[in-house]
C-alpha cells in the first residue's frame, strides 16, 4: 500500500498530514509521488500516524521509488 492510501484510509487530508509533520504540502505531495524520499525522521513520524512499523513504511516507499524511477526512465527512452 502506498502512503496516499494509508493516509486516505486515515482520513487524512494532504494539509492535515502536513501540519502533524511540521512539513509543507507540496513536500507530502512530492512523497506521495515518489519525486522526494521523506527524511529518517519524518519516515519514523509517518509510521507513527499511519499506524505501521518504520521498516514497513521505508520498504514501501522503496518500491513506490523503484516504480517512479522505471516509468520516468521509459518514458524518456520512448521520447528518444
Amino acid at each position: 500500500m502506498d502512503l496516499r492510501k494509508r493516509r486516505e484510509q486515515l482520513g487524512l487530508t494532504r494539509s492535515q498530514l502536513a501540519a502533524l509533520l511540521g512539513v509543507s504540502v507540496p513536500l507530502v505531495g512530492a512523497w506521495e509521488r515518489s519525486e522526494h524520499i521523506p527524511t529518517d525522521e519524518h519516515i519514523r513520524r509517518l509510521a507513527q500516524i499511519l499506524g505501521v512499523t518504520s521498516e514497513t513504511l521505508r520498504r514501501e516507499i522503496a518500491e513506490s521509488r523503484t516504480a517512479f524511477v522505471k516509468a520516468a526512465a521509459t518514458a524518456v527512452a520512448s521520447q528518444s
